[in-house]
């Protein structure tokens, strides 16, 4: 690289200039259909394995550079997963969503394609406890809870896991109901309780606790 009136030339001889075939890969996936895109996003990310500048650019403008190119990477990771997830392969689709993940720990759409994958896949099981992977790395990082769209995952997937089983299914749906009235807490100030008036969600509550400790004695005595 060599400076020039207004700023830097990059020279192709030191630069690897397989950035130009991505970025030319990924703009033509935004061109077309999905089935015709995926194919277009694999051959993009084959070619972005290495770092985007040689070792040689050790300046501050280099390492912006490889910076910003790594989130577009990610980024086209988590595009090849919808992409995936609309055409049909849910196992690349998760794939694509981890090796995202590998990346930007926190990133929302990537969880998101994990746990609907695994969901849609029947792998409950693996869905439920990436599930809670996140729902710890938010409690960490961010100090807050995965989305609507995913708790609504996570109650399916307790629910159908528990259906083969008619005393973990009461239980599970106990502990939806308690759950439902814990989410009502504002800054764990109010005790479950006391959140309502509504004389039916107390009673909804009181049945609840009452499956659970029924379940758990039940548990405790086959033991």
């Amino acid at each position: 690289m060599r400076t020039t009136t207004g700023g830097y030339l990059i020279d192709s001889t030191t630069v690897d200039l397989d950035l130009a075939r991505f970025d030319s890969l990924v703009r033509e996936a935004q061109r077309v259909s999905a089935e015709a895109a995926y194919p277009l996003l694999l051959d993009a990310l084959s070619i972005a394995t290495g770092p985007l500048l040689t070792d040689e650019l050790s300046s501050v403008w280099a390492e912006e550079e490889r910076r910003r190119h790594a989130a577009v990477v990610t980024n086209t990771r988590v595009y090849a997963s919808a992409l995936a997830a609309a055409t049909g392969r849910t196992g690349e689709s998760i794939f694509w969503a981890n090796q995202a993940l590998l990346d930007d720990p926190l990133n929302e759409a990537a969880w998101t394609a994990v746990i609907l994958g695994f969901e849609k896949d029947g792998q409950l099981a693996e869905g439920l406890r990436e599930f809670a992977r996140y729902r710890s790395v938010l409690d960490r990082e961010l100090g807050c809870a995965p989305s609507a769209t995913l708790r609504e995952a996570h109650s399916r997937m307790l629910i159908a896991t528990a259906n083969s089983h008619s005393d973990l299914s009461d239980a599970v749906t106990a502990l939806l109901v308690l759950n439902k009235q814990l989410s009502r807490i504002t800054n764990g100030s109010v005790r479950p309780l006391e959140a309502s008036d509504d004389s039916y969600a107390r009673a909804a509550v009181r049945a609840a606790q009452q499956v659970l400790s029924s379940f758990l004695r039940r548990v405790n005595e086959a033991a």
